[in-house]
C-alpha cells in the first residue's frame, strides 16, 4: 500500500450486503474510500511539512471515519 492512510476492505461487506443497512453501510465506506483518495496527496504535503503532527492529524481522520460508521451502524 503506497498511503498510510486507511483502505477500507470491502469485500467481506459485500458478501453480507443482503439487507438494507449493510448495503448502506457499504456505501458509506466507498465514500470513505473516494474520499481517502482525493485528500491524499494534502495529507502528503501535510507530512513533509509537519512530521510530528502527521500521525496526529490521521489518526484523528481515522478516528472520526470509525465514529461516523458505528453512527451509522447503532441508528
Amino acid at each position: 500500500n503506497p498511503t498510510d492512510l486507511t483502505v477500507y476492505k470491502l469485500s467481506t461487506l459485500l458478501d453480507h450486503a443482503g439487507n438494507t443497512s449493510s448495503i448502506a453501510l457499504v456505501q458509506v465506506l466507498e465514500y470513505c474510500n473516494q474520499i481517502s483518495a482525493l485528500i491524499e496527496p494534502t495529507l502528503l504535503l501535510f507530512k513533509t511539512a509537519h512530521p510530528i503532527q502527521d500521525s496526529a492529524l490521521r489518526q484523528a481522520l481515522d478516528n472520526n471515519i470509525a465514529k461516523a460508521i458505528q453512527g451509522h451502524i447503532y441508528s
